[in-house]
């Protein structure tokens, strides 16, 4: 999915989902065998990782040491990795959904009516900028993932996309 060019920039722009042989829902059970969302830098191109996104959908009580309205926190969670040079950088380990706030910083949104710390509510979207882009290659075989690590069943959508500048 192209979102095309800014007006100041000669460099397109692009919001990738990361998937799982061509799967994008991530709401699936990494519990025994991990599961792998990623999105792999293609043939003769170099990017540039202006930021990563996250949408959950799961109504319920979705309280601070919980994951989405699970009633608890995640046992071994999910991994931000990007994979730079064959060697995997953990950005973050997410196990609750107050890492998931803090992960995700910019752009929050979150949806419903309720109360308190995402109490209620049924959704939850953010963004992770960076500041400084981080260049990934595929001649270095460079590649951005999330580790599903975790049974993730119950939550009813879960998904990430990149946003990548294509280097000219």
């Amino acid at each position: 999915m192209s979102v095309g060019y800014l007006p100041d920039m000669d460099q397109p722009y692009e919001l990738l989902y990361l998937e799982n042989s061509g799967n994008k829902e991530m709401n699936v059970d990494g519990s025994s065998v991990n599961k792998i969302y990623k999105q792999a830098v293609p043939t003769d191109t170099t990017w540039m990782l202006e930021g990563i996104h996250i949408f959950m959908l799961d109504p319920g009580l979705m309280s601070h040491n919980v994951f989405g309205s699970f009633g608890a926190a995640l046992t071994n969670g999910l991994s931000i990795v990007v994979k730079k040079k064959g060697s995997d950088f953990k950005i973050k380990d997410i196990m609750d959904n107050t890492d998931l706030y803090m992960s995700f910083p910019s752009n929050q949104n979150v949806g419903n009516s309720g109360t308190g710390f995402l109490d209620e509510e049924d959704y939850f979207y953010g963004t992770l900028n960076f500041q400084n882009p981080l260049r990934l290659a595929q001649s270095d075989g460079d590649l951005v993932k999330i580790i599903i690590k975790d049974d993730l069943t119950a939550i009813q959508r879960l998904r990430a996309t990149i946003l990548v500048r294509k280097v000219i």
